[in-house]
């Protein structure tokens, strides 16, 4: 079990250290604490008594929905890039979705997304991030992703509760 903390410690300080735009931000009683990458910014959501559905369309596409459920909770970090109003297509925006226990507990896997919203041909949409890591410590929720799509900006956050 250490050295599954101590991975994941590392991991963090790595993905969180290469980036120069420091977000603290704090939502309820949670402080965002990972960097946001550049020209953009970062924001937190907790959905309390929420868990999380993924459903597929009918072209085979991911997306999810949200139901209430007592003791779960729908975690959802956005980065969004700063852009020019005046360009019509040229937002871009990344969210990691997934659920945890009310206590930032997580078993399953397969309930973490990374979505991508652009004008972007084939790279917008949902994906499932199978081979994230999850890790709590001493009120430290930290969450790391693979590389999902090239060019990806976001890869990993940790939340401090307070």
């Amino acid at each position: 079990m250490k050295k599954l903390a101590l991975v994941s410690l590392a991991l963090v300080l790595l993905n969180c250290s290469g980036q120069k735009n420091r977000i603290e931000t704090t939502i309820y009683d949670y402080k965002l604490t990972c960097p946001c990458p550049a020209e953009g910014t970062c924001t937190i959501e907790v959905l309390k008594n929420e868990s999380l559905i993924i459903k597929t369309d009918d072209i085979g596409k991911l997306y999810y929905e949200t139901e209430g459920k007592a003791g779960k909770q729908v975690i959802k970090y956005n980065y969004t890039k700063t852009t020019d109003p005046a360009l019509q297509d040229a937002g871009y925006s990344e969210e990691i979705v997934l659920e945890t226990d009310a206590d930032f507990t997580f078993s399953d896997k397969s309930k973490i997304l990374f979505g991508v919203y652009c004008y972007c041909k084939g790279k917008a949409g949902y994906y499932k991030a199978d081979n994230a890591i999850v890790s709590t410590s001493q009120k430290l929720l930290t969450v790391t992703i693979p590389e999902i799509i090239d060019g990806q900006k976001i890869k990993s956050f940790s939340i401090a509760l307070k």
